[in-house]
């Protein structure tokens, strides 16, 4: 298998500048990371995990880039341990949401986003660290039905310990 750590959340944000597009349409909610396997796409592989870094009120790019770049190296290690183990689980992304090119981020853009800031300034909420870890497979009892992907996901974000409990 083959991975790729994306600074953006997929697939609401997938291609270049993630962080920049997340801000320019104040979709703070959508800003992270997805590790994901690759495919033949871009940024369309089957998703293995996603973290949302904790937020501050004047987060920029950078500093966002930081935060996401030091989560990442953590659950990127987490699911290569998991990988020898047992098969990982994936969630298939959907194909509605476009994907962002370098050329899409002009220097209008670039203005807009500025002048918004100054004329009207939305700060950024606060909020806590989260990951979603989808590859966690969890062994299905005899005659059981598998979990939707929604419940896994669910069930994972209620465990912030970064352990792995089987219910």
């Amino acid at each position: 298998v083959t991975v790729n750590i994306h600074f953006g959340i997929a697939p609401e944000y997938r291609g270049q500048d993630s962080f920049f597009w997340s801000l320019y349409l104040r979709d703070y909610d959508r800003i992270g990371f997805t590790l994901h396997e690759v495919d033949a796409g871009v940024d369309t592989g089957p998703i293995l995990a996603r973290g949302f870094p904790a937020l501050s009120a004047t987060e920029s790019e950078a500093t966002l880039w930081a935060k996401c770049a030091r989560m990442a190296v953590g659950i990127t290690a987490e699911l290569l341990q998991q990988a020898d183990q047992q098969p990982l689980n994936k969630m298939p992304q959907t194909s509605r949401y476009r994907s962002w090119r370098a050329r899409d981020r002009t220097m209008l853009k670039e203005m807009h986003f500025w002048w918004r800031q100054q004329v009207s300034p939305r700060r950024i909420p606060v909020r806590h660290a989260r990951i979603e870890r989808t590859y966690l497979a969890r062994p299905l009892a005899q005659n059981a039905q598998p979990e939707s992907q929604q419940e896994i996901s669910d069930r994972q974000n209620v465990n912030r310990s970064g352990f792995y409990e089987i219910p």
